[in-house]
């Protein structure tokens, strides 16, 4: 029996989704981005007008990544910001999860993208700094030489080594009830920490109860939620567990925006759906049968019933969740929703959970 409890556990392990780094770190450094630096950087925070939103550059942060690696992914986010003297900077923050073998590597990426951004924004002070989620020892200041005739050149970029940041989990949790971005840090330390078993789920709903208890507003909660929900991924039980217990700790409202949530819910609703199509549909298929009168009938009616009502039960649990998450739903959703068979109405029930819009759900 233990061998069978234990092959269960690592099974189910195996089934979670992968944490979500890219999502939950740019999510963060884009609502948190003064925190972030409040926590990690002081004296740079000071430096900055924060009564002036930072704009987020996305578009040259694109063309950047694309010129200097184009088949690499990692977790930037470039911000334009303004200073307590008037004068407008540039922040990259650049994130990478696997670092074991950062080194020169990293620094010489980084000198990259300083050149490209310092002949992009020549009038800008630039502030480029890294943060490496799995690093534990390391310098917290990353230099690049070059040797050249009579000197060299020396660039340098501060880094943090947040795994060494798990000595620090008392401070981060003192620190906690006003900087979000703290939260941040103890959910990918628990990330790091654990596995996608029970240790995982105790540590999610620990750090969700704290989150009431830190003071933080509705809106807040649902945003450091979809990090916590995107970092502390668990197998399907345990996400059935969590979704139960969570109902408990938190705002209905809040909880059932969260992509967990939606799944847990969408597999409960559509198997309910199942299962009150397969009882239509038999019902239908007999009486359709008994009607012809022949064994043939029977079968066929039976076969065509339940075919029926799954679709029927499937369309209606999809029009319920899409009206709640969207609003009225226009027409041609309704007649496409009718129109669709079993199977393409199951892709778009997979398709919802992720969805931003009815055109992420029904688009190809």
């Amino acid at each position: 029996m233990q061998v069978d409890s234990a092959s269960r556990i690592v099974s189910a392990a195996a089934t979670a989704e992968r944490p979500d780094f890219d999502r939950a770190w740019k999510d963060a450094l884009r609502w948190w981005l003064p925190d972030c630096l409040r926590l990690f950087w002081p004296a740079i925070h000071d430096q900055i007008n924060w009564t002036i939103h930072p704009e987020f550059l996305a578009t040259e942060l694109r063309r950047l990544q694309k010129a200097i690696q184009p088949d690499v992914r990692y977790v930037d986010q470039l911000a334009k910001v303004r200073l307590d003297q008037g004068h407008d900077a540039l922040l990259l923050i650049h994130i990478e999860v696997q670092t074991r073998r950062a080194g020169k590597t990293l620094a010489l990426r980084m000198l990259r993208y300083h050149h490209r951004l310092f002949e992009a924004y020549p009038g800008y002070t630039h502030f480029p700094c890294a943060i490496l989620l799995d690093r534990k020892r390391g310098p917290e200041v990353e230099t690049f030489r070059v040797p050249v005739l009579g000197g060299e050149h020396v660039f340098r970029f501060p880094v943090v080594n947040l795994a060494a940041w798990e000595t620090r989990q008392h401070e981060l949790h003192s620190i906690a009830p006003t900087n979000p971005f703290a939260v941040v840090v103890l959910a990918q330390l628990a990330c790091r920490a654990t596995q996608p078993d029970q240790t995982r789920l105790v540590s999610k709903l620990e750090l969700a109860k704290l989150l009431k208890y830190w003071g933080y507003s509705v809106n807040q909660r649902f945003q450091l939620m979809l990090v916590i929900d995107a970092l502390l991924t668990l197998p399907e039980p345990l996400e059935n567990a969590f979704y139960d217990a969570a109902q408990h700790i938190e705002d209905e409202h809040t909880m059932e925006r969260l992509n967990s949530f939606q799944r847990v819910r969408l597999r409960r609703e559509r198997q309910a759906a199942e299962e009150i199509g397969m009882q239509k549909g038999l019902q239908a298929g007999l009486a359709q049968g008994i009607q012809q009168g022949i064994e043939q009938g029977i079968e066929q009616g039976i076969e065509q019933g339940i075919e029926q009502g799954a679709h029927t039960g499937i369309a209606g649990m999809l029009h319920a969740q899409l009206q709640q998450k969207f609003g009225d739903l226009p027409d041609w959703v309704n007649q496409r929703l009718q129109h669709a068979d079993t199977a393409v109405l199951q892709h778009w029930v997979v398709r919802f959970v992720h969805a931003q819009s009815l055109h992420d759900v029904f688009d190809s």
